[in-house]
């Protein structure tokens, strides 16, 4: 008689695998569904041809930095939020007061930031910048018809130096 009495269902594994599967499948979208509702996505640029064109002025803008030799040296302090700059060509040019940063954030654009470096009385460069969020940026420095840029990751390098390539 023992034989033939069953095991309640939920002592039975194959019961449990069961439900387990469709069960993931729910909780993994879910928190798909979390992670796109809460994250910002890149757009699609509407003049991504107009864009695609200009890519010829920006190279231009490069090589116009490497005739003139230019490299730059920042240092973040991220306790002040506040950057400073050394910026020198190899060649007789006056660098302009005014120096246009960008700061790219490497995969989400929504934190990318731009700021102005104003020349100080020493000659060198200092800016208020904004609080930058941890990971991989691009620093882009330009002015007149030349453009400059390098790599900072954050946490970790409070310097960097940045030479026309």
């Amino acid at each position: 008689m023992d034989r033939n009495k069953q095991k309640p269902w939920y002592k039975i594994p194959l019961v449990w695998m069961l439900i387990c599967i469709p069960l993931s499948a729910v909780i993994a979208g879910i928190a798909t569904i979390i992670i796109a509702v809460k994250t910002d996505d890149g757009l699609v640029k509407d003049d991504y041809y107009t864009h695609g064109k200009e890519i010829n002025r920006v190279i231009k803008r490069d090589k116009a930095a490497s005739a003139l030799g230019l490299s730059a040296q920042l240092q973040f302090n991220y306790n002040d939020n506040t950057v400073t700059a050394d910026i020198t060509s190899k060649v007789e040019y006056t660098i302009p007061e005014l120096i246009e940063v960008e700061l790219l954030h490497a995969t989400q654009a929504g934190h990318d930031k731009k700021i102005t470096l104003q020349q100080t009385p020493k000659g060198g460069y200092f800016s208020i910048v904004p609080a930058l969020a941890e990971g991989h940026w691009i620093i882009q420095l330009s002015a007149d018809n030349w453009r400059i840029s390098g790599d900072l990751y954050k946490p970790g390098k409070t310097g960097i130096i940045i030479t026309s390539r």
